[in-house]
């Protein structure tokens, strides 16, 4: 007794339309996600971007992101530490940064 499945193998090009949309989903849900909580997480982006100065950099305001075509982070009350030899304990004071990403120049 033999049972043959009515069922039609799926096409390459529907599995990888599935997975597309599985991607897709997953890039909406880790956005919607950084979007959400950016501002949870000051402590780690003011230490990413003290390491990348050397200088101290702190954060006194919110932090969100700006949805765009080029994306943005916007930080409220920045400072960034000066030099030790420095006369000011200050490098800068700002009211608001806005950093751009230019994520298209990821692809090159």
């Amino acid at each position: 007794m033999t049972f043959e499945s009515s069922r039609r193998p799926l096409s390459p090009l529907k599995v990888a339309l599935a997975l597309a949309g599985v991607v897709l989903l997953a890039l909406l849900a880790a956005t919607a996600y950084v979007a959400a909580y950016v501002d949870h997480h000051k402590g780690l982006v003011e230490y990413a971007i003290s390491t990348a100065f050397e200088r101290e950099i702190r954060i006194g305001g919110d932090i969100q992101l700006q949805w765009s075509l080029t994306p943005a982070l916007a930080a409220k009350d920045v400072t960034i530490a000066n030099a030790e030899w420095g006369r000011d304990p200050y490098l800068a004071k700002a009211g608001t940064v806005v950093v751009r990403l230019n994520l298209l120049a990821l692809l090159d």
